[in-house]
């Protein structure tokens, strides 16, 4: 009986379908010829009250149409999205003709001026660049010994030790040096417990489990704290080659191993795509490139040196952390990769302090 039943509203939505959906295209080139027409003899000076009440209905009847293909093919899209977004069919190009539409870049407004020549557009983004990555005049930055936590000197030999003799080449086969430098570099150190991202063993949610646990106990026991969201802009492309060596440099890595990750970072240059055109490659002079496998390790141990600051300001008494739970457990930040989220009571002095130390790291 269900069977049935089902079969008799698929003949009925087949119906519906036809009268609703069917030949669209031919009904809409149909309405717009009338409408056309009706023009025509208007230009043509045959004009009369049924005529305009004829155009009315048409254009009416032309716009439900319309709506009706393009929710038609909205839907479609939708379905085919899954299957098609790979495949090299009409409908694979036709997005990725969207796509570069929607990211061209047609105009620019330069020192107040709107900018339409493609050469210039190019020629100001392609200086942008160079600029950020450009390497301003700094004084030489010193790390206190004992800030950085310091690997083992059986560690720091196994990071020289010969790619064929790593158990990466054994069972991986032939692996990238960079990749070979990201493994053996996640192996042999280890970040502050509260970074949460691109540290072995530890899941980015972590992080955010606690700062939501923390504010909800918070709003419970209606306390009152400070809370503060860092957000370093251009923190990846920011990060100077001298101070990455400097870090590596107190955490007892040898000098062969900090060569090797010198040449990988220090090696690049860099192009930027505008309008699907490319410009002329430039040198980089500071920061890390996002996609290359070793610089989220790499800027992981940055940051850390934050972590190190922060703990030894609470440590000095300097900065008052915040006591959360029963158990009264200092909570003073949590690191996200390149968010940080500092927590401390409602205190003027831990808040002046807390600003003093972000101004000597950047």
């Amino acid at each position: 009986m269900f069977t049935n039943k089902l079969k008799a509203l698929i003949v009925l939505l087949k119906r519906w379908h036809r009268d609703n959906f069917e030949d669209m295209d031919n009904r809409i080139k149909k309405f717009k010829e009338e409408i056309k027409k009706i023009d025509d003899k208007v230009s043509a000076g045959s004009y009369d009250g049924t005529m305009e009440a004829r155009r009315k209905a048409l254009v009416t009847c032309y716009a439900k149409w319309y709506v009706r293909k393009k929710m038609h093919w909205k839907q479609m899209s939708r379905s085919q999205h899954a299957r098609d977004i790979d495949k090299n069919t009409r409908y694979f190009h036709n997005l990725a003709s969207a796509r570069r539409r929607n990211n061209r870049i047609d105009s620019l407004v330069l020192d107040g001026r709107l900018v339409r020549n493609h050469a210039r557009i190019k020629t100001a983004i392609m200086g942008f660049y160079n600029e950020l990555y450009r390497q301003e005049h700094a004084p030489l930055i010193g790390i206190r010994d004992g800030l950085v936590k310091q690997i083992t000197e059986e560690k720091a030999a196994v990071l020289e030790e010969m790619p064929l003799t790593r158990k990466y080449e054994r069972q991986c086969g032939i692996v990238s040096p960079v990749k070979l430098q990201k493994n053996a570099i996640s192996d042999a150190t280890s970040s502050g417990e509260t970074q949460s991202a691109f540290v072995k063993g530890r899941k980015i949610h972590d992080g955010a489990l606690i700062a939501c646990e923390t504010v909800h106990w918070l709003k419970l026991r209606k306390k009152e704290a400070a809370i503060v969201k860092l957000d370093f802009q251009k923190a990846y492309e920011r990060v100077r080659w001298s101070f990455v060596d400097i870090v590596l440099q107190k955490m007892g890595i040898r000098l062969r191993w900090r060569t090797w990750v010198k040449e990988c970072v220090t090696t690049a240059s860099m192009s930027v795509l505008i309008n699907g055109s490319p410009t002329k490659p430039f040198k980089m002079e500071r920061g890390l490139r996002q996609g290359d496998p070793l610089s989220p390790f790499l800027f992981v141990l940055v940051v850390d040196i934050l972590h190190r600051m922060v703990g030894e300001a609470v440590r000095n008494g300097r900065i008052s952390p915040l006591l959360v739970g029963r158990d009264n457990i200092e909570l003073s930040h949590l690191q996200f990769a390149d968010d940080t989220i500092l927590f401390c009571p409602h205190e003027t002095e831990t808040l002046l302090n807390n600003k003093r130390l972000l101004r000597v790291l950047s």
